[in-house]
């Protein structure tokens, strides 16, 4: 992932630290809510048959993320 070099007072930076010429935005609320979301994906993927989608009908897959959800969720 390549930066795009910032020119400061004829010096370049590539944006970091305290030569950044404006602080990044962030709403924690809504990272806090994606980190759960990746999280579960991640837990999701440990379970071959939803990791691999080896059903062929889209409900099937369904209720197999169901049922997985539930497990992780009782655990």
């Amino acid at each position: 992932m390549a930066t795009k070099p910032y020119c400061i007072s004829g010096e370049y930076s590539l944006g970091r630290g305290l030569a950044r010429i404006a602080p990044r935005i962030t709403d924690f609320a809504i990272n806090c809510e994606r980190n759960l979301v990746e999280r579960f994906f991640n837990k999701i993927k440990h379970y071959r048959g939803i990791a691999t989608r080896l059903d062929k009908l889209a409900s099937t897959f369904l209720a197999g993320v169901i049922l997985v959800s539930m497990l992780i969720w009782l655990n």
